[in-house]
């Protein structure tokens, strides 16, 4: 088992750009087939894996918060990815690269292409209220819809 967190983003993003910014912010925007997903998405979005090829998101902040949840757990650690993830959005958000950023954090038990995943909802998140606080407590299955304000 593993937690990946997985971002939907509009098919007409600037992969490249979009790519390059999250890399600037040590993640990564590979696109990852999922049909199973993809058919709760609507129309016009696509998936991405932010994690880097060949890694998941276990070791991060991101992908130990459904655990942190159950410990309520607090580090600088935590406060350092979380503020990377939210600057990183801030940009890709203020580039234009993406008009819209979802965050779905889910623990697979089997290949990214072929799990079986069902969105419990979409959870609409203006950027000013991205927080270190809600990021450390991501709940699973869960999009979370990152927009400019």
């Amino acid at each position: 088992m593993c937690h990946f967190v997985t971002a939907v983003v509009p098919v007409k993003s600037d992969l490249a750009r979009l790519s390059a910014l999250m890399g600037e912010h040590q993640l990564a925007a590979r696109p990852v087939e999922n049909r199973l997903l993809a058919a709760q998405l609507r129309p016009g979005e696509r998936l991405l894996l932010t994690a880097a090829a060949g890694g998941c998101d276990c070791g991060t902040e991101l992908g130990r918060a459904l655990r942190r949840v159950r410990r309520r757990a607090r580090s600088q650690d935590r406060g350092d990815e979380t503020g990377r993830w939210i600057a990183c959005l801030a940009a890709v958000l203020a580039s234009g690269a993406a008009t819209r950023f979802g965050i779905l954090l889910h623990d697979y038990r089997g290949a990214t292409d072929d799990e079986p995943i069902a969105l419990a909802r979409r959870q609409p998140v203006p950027l000013a209220e991205l927080t270190r606080d809600l990021l450390s407590r991501l709940e699973e299955d869960v999009l979370y819809e990152v927009r400019p304000n």
